[in-house]
C-alpha cells in the first residue's frame, strides 16, 4: 500500500512543476526536501485534491484524495497550522473536524493527551503559539486513525523540547506502521527522521534514494546542494 505521483505537472506564471513522481509507503517517513519556493507545497496540495494537476496522477493507494469516501481515515495532513479558526476553543475545533469528516469525536481526549494539549482544551485557538498550533494541527491529523501523514514543515514554531518530542512521536507512528511524507526546507530536520529523501528543486525531483545513499556523498547536506537546480545555487 502506498501514496504515489507519477509524472505530476503543474504551471503557473513564472513557475513549472515538471513530471514529479515520487512514492511513500507504509512503515516509512520520506523526507520531502527543497528550498522555499521549489515546488513542495504545490505537490502536496494536489496530493490532497486541493489543486488539480495539469498532468501526471497523485493516488493514494489507487486513488485520488477527491473521489475518496472518507479520506481523513486515510490520510491526514498539516499544510498550515496558522490558518485554524481562531475563535474555537482548542476541543471546538476538533469536535468540528471531527463531525466534518465523519469521525469518532471519542478519540479527542486521548489525542490532545498525546500531543500535549490536554491542558489546553478550553483554550481558544486565537490564544495559541504557533508551536501549539502545530500540536493541534498533529491531533487533527490523527483524528481517522489514518494509515498515511502529509506534513509540511511541522516543527514550525516548536521550540527546542518540542522538535525533540516531534521526531519521537514521527518515529512512534511509523513504527506502528504509517506512512510519513515530512515536506522541509530544513536539512537537520529530515536528516534526524527520515528512512528516504526526495529532492525537489525548481519544480523537479532531482534526487531520490534512502539517507544513507544520500550521506554517501558526504553528508545530506552535500548532497542537497549537488542536486540543486543551477538557478537555486
Amino acid at each position: 500500500m502506498s501514496i504515489v505521483l507519477t509524472g505530476v505537472c503543474q504551471a503557473y506564471s513564472g513557475f513549472e512543476l515538471r513530471d514529479v513522481s515520487f512514492e511513500v509507503s507504509t512503515g516509512e517517513i520520506v523526507g520531502f526536501l527543497g528550498p522555499n519556493g521549489a515546488g513542495k507545497s504545490t505537490t502536496l496540495r494536489i496530493l490532497l485534491g486541493l489543486e488539480r494537476p495539469a498532468r501526471g496522477t497523485a493516488l493514494i493507494e489507487g486513488t485520488p484524495y477527491a473521489r475518496m469516501a472518507q479520506p481523513m481515515r486515510t490520510i491526514g495532513s498539516i499544510l498550515d497550522a496558522q490558518w485554524i479558526a481562531g475563535g474555537q476553543t482548542v476541543t471546538q475545533y476538533l469536535n468540528w473536524l471531527a463531525i466534518a469528516g465523519g469521525l469518532d469525536r471519542s478519540r479527542i481526549p486521548l489525542l490532545l493527551e498525546q500531543v500535549d494539549l490536554a491542558y489546553a482544551a478550553k483554550r481558544r485557538v486565537s490564544r495559541l503559539s504557533l508551536g501549539m498550533r502545530q500540536r493541534l494541527g498533529l491531533a487533527g491529523a490523527l483524528l481517522g486513525d489514518p494509515r498515511y501523514l502529509v506534513l509540511d514543515e511541522p516543527l514550525n514554531g516548536l521550540d527546542p523540547e518540542g522538535i525533540r518530542w516531534f521526531r519521537d512521536l514521527l518515529r512512534q507512528l511509523r513504527d506502528q506502521g504509517r506512512g510519513i511524507l515530512l515536506s522541509s526546507h530544513i536539512l537537520t530536520e529530515v536528516s534526524a527522521v527520515a528512512d528516504r529523501v526526495v529532492m525537489i528543486s525548481n519544480g523537479r525531483v532531482t534526487g531520490s534514494g534512502s539517507l544513507s545513499d544520500f550521506e554517501a556523498e558526504g553528508s545530506l547536506e552535500d548532497a542537497f546542494f549537488k542536486h540543486l537546480a543551477p538557478k537555486e545555487r
